[in-house]
């Protein structure tokens, strides 16, 4: 991952950490798995694990803040360039790490104590590190993608439940539809070929748990 990228993201997470912490109020700090699945190739299923922080605003309102940071498989890489893979060998990914930073205001249902029921909207920016992605194509010969990324915007939204217990703890669950701006370049070194992804659609399910201070 580009060096700049790197610590573009850590300063803004620093920022966001450090800004929740400086604030008056009782904010919750927590940590969060989701699994996103797409119908689409080249993503397929992505688990990612994440620290997040909300805090309660007046009239029944949420403002939440979270890093997401994730590794997987950009599936079939050479068939979103248009070149058949070779069938008798195994099937070639590119392997991707990828960090989210975000933002989303809640609003929420029930008391502070109680069962309560939420819906959200929100944004934020990621950004992902594609490997090189070589191997034999059909009818001879070999390819050898490289992939050009740059930073991801994207917007979601989503309804969830949490569950109070003990002293200050928190469940959380969310399901989350999330439109993404990929704006990734793909080009063969060995035939030129070249290709893009644009953009996806995301389905999430995701759960946490967190602790009010």
């Amino acid at each position: 991952m580009r060096t700049t990228t790197i610590r573009t993201l850590a300063f803004a997470v620093a920022a966001l950490v450090a800004g929740a912490a400086a604030a008056d109020g009782e904010w919750r700090f927590g940590l969060r798995a989701t699994l996103d699945w797409s119908d689409g190739e080249p993503i397929g299923d992505i688990l990612s694990s994440g620290l997040f922080a909300t805090r309660d605003m007046d009239g029944g309102w949420t403002l939440g803040l979270a890093a997401d940071f994730s590794t997987w498989d950009a599936e079939h890489p050479a068939e979103s360039i248009g070149i058949t893979q070779d069938p008798a060998f195994e099937t070639v990914d590119a392997a991707v790490q990828q960090i989210d930073l975000s933002v989303w205001m809640e609003r929420r249902f029930g008391g502070d104590d109680d069962l309560r029921w939420t819906w959200r909207l929100g944004g934020g920016i990621g950004s992902s590190d594609v490997s090189d992605a070589a191997g034999p194509v059909q009818g001879g010969g070999t390819f050898d993608i490289h992939t050009e990324t740059s930073v991801e915007p994207f917007v979601f939204g989503g309804v969830g439940l949490r569950m109070p217990f003990g002293a200050g703890w928190m469940l959380h669950s969310d399901l989350t539809l999330q439109f993404r701006s990929m704006g990734w370049e793909m080009v063969d070194r060995n035939s030129a070929a070249r290709g893009e992804v644009s953009s996806e659609y995301l389905f999430g399910l995701g759960l946490g748990i967190s602790k009010r201070f």
